[in-house]
């Protein structure tokens, strides 16, 4: 059965362009009531013109035979263009309402034509020639021939029924496709604002051409390569410098100075066309990307299509840490008698995602690194009562019930915690599963803590003295001055904040069916624990016995190698007892030297830890701590952080390399020096007789006496010279040259 908006249509594969052409297109734009005539349309040839011919009918089987005889495809619908369904409201709102005036003038002349009886009539009847001689004696109507009413209806009937049929399909380019000239010298096709005879406009700037477009995308490109601030007023006096100046040598006084003058209006583009093809070549999101930089864009800015729960089955499932430089500085608490500030800390968080609980958070000061992401990690694990002790906060376990071992971990793939210092202990000592890392600056990737850090500055942080929540006025006390919180307080402030969150926040979205039929509390803690009941079998719950386990598993692991005399480890050496008692260095003497996994705390050089088999049980593990070699107390290293450590060996070895450099050239100048005395000598005894002798040199002990007594009397000579007898040292050595000429 044939129906209305069928596509009847003949296409071809072409081979060399691998693509399927239409050879033959008809659109059933109409069925008549009876169903028994159909009005087709050919609409190759109706999308190419403005006024489609009337389409062609058929009857039943007239249409069959037409099918069959062009060998058509039926029985899928034609896709008519997109401006057919487009609303007013979107063409009011793209700026072509003009469009919308056009349509409904034409729309109110055929208007009455368009009734359904009426529509019938003039494509399977006698036609509307009574009807449209009516419509042109009407006073109100502009048209005045029969052709324009049915050049009208023909689109309207071929196109859908609808007035949008009366719209250009290129109504949204119309304007646009003016030839453009290449270069300036190309004749301009379309003059700059105002038209070629600048009926609206008092300048004479010429129209834009494709080199200009080019120049404009290279300035600015050149521009952002060289780390300068995205500025429209300065990139277009950049262009302007560049491509709309002449050069002109002036000759003044004895020296020729090179003036740029402007070229004029006529050979110029205008400020405004540049910000006009600026803003088309280069999107919003591209402009505010210069201008903020590519990490703060990607960051702040760009936007976040992930979604937190993917692959998530219950509480504990994934746990998610992140860092922050909190907004707020710490006062420094060991002086008294002033105000002194340690400066702003930074905050790890770790959230489960399932229920957005805090589960657990480390506050400490340097930039994020893997020591805070571990201690952060062993804290969310690890029971919060001994914590909170620690710094004066007495709370009970239920006040915080977050002592669960996560089957994920997500954190940030950046300098926090390299991919290649976490390896299979996780999954084989605490069974995490899987250790994610996000894209840097995807905080979509981590929606969830992103989010509880928004929520403590915001309503924590910034409303504390210190807080730096807007951007300080030079003319005002830094807030550094003004810091009243100190570590420990800060600390018992978070347990507290994170404890009313876990308790307070409303989290209706989260709820489940079964948490809905078990009427639990819309909590993040309420949902956390049911989610652990029904989804998690109760969790992995930790004991007090699992802290070094625990801690040792969020270390990173990395590569040191037994020495026959120490651990070395990043260019340090180590020591335990443990290494000499079971004859560990005595291997690496005799059979070279092998690695060992270490693990250590970036913060602190003294001491490394590795962990080895207990002695009489063969399953059992011990954890060594290393301590650093430090003879006499002399250890340049002792006591430092590893990135000052790092930092120092490196300029060690570009020492060593520079020390190498200075040896190697002065041991060439030594030897030029060396070279021109050992020819000297040569020349000397070149002019000595040839000698043949096979024996000892005869008279040696003889000679070697005269020298000694040589020795001799020249030390006297430095003595008594040194003790002011000058004239006595100089009798002295006209009886050394004497001497000297005696003995030869």
């Amino acid at each position: 059965m044939r129906f209305e908006g069928e596509h009847l249509y003949k296409d071809e594969i072409d081979s060399k362009l691998e693509k399927v052409t239409l050879q033959m297109s008809y659109r059933i734009c109409h069925v008549s009531s009876c169903r028994e005539f159909y009005a087709v349309a050919d609409m190759l040839q109706a999308m190419k013109v403005t006024n489609p011919p009337k389409p062609r009918v058929f009857n039943k089987t007239q249409l069959a035979q037409f099918i069959q005889k062009q060998g058509l495809k039926t029985g899928e619908p034609y896709d008519l263009p997109e401006t057919l369904s487009i609303s007013d409201k979107a063409l009011l709102k793209d700026g072509y309402g003009a469009w919308l005036t056009k349509r409904d003038f034409k729309f109110n002349h055929i208007e009455s034509l368009t009734a359904p009886h009426l529509v019938e009539q003039y494509l399977y009847g006698k036609g509307l020639g009574t009807e449209i001689e009516g419509l042109l004696l009407s006073s109100t109507l502009k048209w005045k021939s029969k052709g324009a009413y049915h050049n009208a209806l023909n689109r309207f009937i071929i196109f859908g029924l609808v007035p949008n049929a009366l719209i250009s399909f290129k109504w949204d380019s119309i304007g646009k496709n003016y030839p453009e000239a290449e270069t300036p010298k190309d004749t301009i096709i379309k003059r700059g604002r105002g038209g070629k005879d600048n009926r609206k406009s008092r300048t004479q700037f010429r129209g834009i051409t494709t080199l200009d477009k080019k120049n404009i995308a290279e300035v600015v490109k050149q521009w952002i390569r060289e780390g300068r601030k995205l500025s429209k007023r300065k990139v277009f006096e950049s262009f302007q410098d560049t491509f709309q100046v002449a050069t002109v040598i002036r000759t003044v006084g004895e020296h020729d100075i090179p003036y740029y003058e402007l070229l004029p209006p006529e050979e110029r583009i205008s400020r405004r066309m540049f910000h006009y093809h600026f803003n088309r070549i280069f999107s919003r999101a591209e402009q505010l990307e210069m201008k903020v930089g590519t990490f703060k864009f990607k960051k702040d800015h760009e936007a976040r299509q992930g979604t937190a729960l993917d692959g998530i089955v219950g509480a504990s499932h994934r746990y998610e840490v992140d860092a922050t430089v909190l907004d707020l500085y710490v006062k420094y608490p060991y002086i008294k008698d002033a105000r002194y500030s340690m400066g702003r800390p930074t905050l790890y968080f770790v959230i489960d995602v399932y229920s957005t609980m805090i589960v657990g958070f480390y506050l400490g000061f340097g930039a994020p690194n893997s020591d805070g992401v571990a201690q952060a990690m062993v804290n969310a694990c690890m029971c919060k009562v001994q914590f909170a002790q620690r710094y004066g906060l007495f709370i009970d376990e239920c006040d915080w019930p977050a002592f669960f071992i996560p089957r994920e971990v997500t954190i940030d793939n950046g300098t926090e915690y390299p991919n290649k210092l976490v390896a299979s202990i996780l999954k084989s000592t605490l069974g995490i599963k899987a250790f994610n890392f996000t894209a840097v600056y995807r905080g979509d990737a981590k929606g969830t803590v992103e989010g509880t850090f928004n929520t403590f500055n915001g309503e924590v942080a910034h409303f504390q003295p210190g807080s730096i929540f807007k951007e300080v006025d030079r003319t005002e006390q830094h807030p550094s001055n003004q810091a009243v919180w100190d570590y420990n307080s800060l600390v018992r402030k978070i347990i507290n904040f994170i404890i009313l969150q876990n308790k307070s926040a409303k989290r209706l979205k989260k709820l489940n069916f079964e948490a809905m039929v078990d009427d639990i509390d819309i909590s993040p803690e309420s949902i956390f624990l049911h989610s652990l009941e029904e989804d998690m079998d109760g969790g992995r719950k930790t004991t007090p016995h699992d802290e070094a386990m625990l801690r040792w598993a969020f270390l990173p692991e990395e590569e040191a190698r037994v020495r026959p005399n120490c651990v070395f480890f990043n260019g340090l050496e180590y020591h335990h007892p443990h290494f000499r008692e079971e004859g560990l260095y005595q291997v690496a003497a005799l059979e070279g030297t092998f690695p060992i996994i270490v693990k250590r705390v970036k913060d602190w050089t003294n001491h490394i830890f590795c962990r080895v088999k207990s002695k009489g049980n063969g399953t059992k593990l011990k954890y060594l701590t290393l301590t650093l070699k430090n003879p006499n107390n002399g250890s340049p290293y002792w006591g430092m952080s590893w990135d000052i450590v790092a930092h120092q060996l490196e300029w060690l070895e570009m020492k060593v390399v520079a020390h190498e450099e200075y040896a190697a050239r002065l041991r060439q100048h030594i030897r030029s020096m060396d070279e021109t005395e050992f020819d000297r000598l040569m020349g000397q005894i070149a002019l000595l007789p040839e000698n043949e002798r096979k024996s000892i040199v005869p008279r040696i002990k003889e000679f070697q006496a005269i020298g000694k007594k040589l020795n001799t009397l020249t030390h006297a000579r430095d003595v008594m010279v040194a003790l002011g007898f000058e004239g006595e040292a100089v009798e002295f050595e006209s009886q050394q040259e004497l001497t000297t000429t005696e003995g030869f």
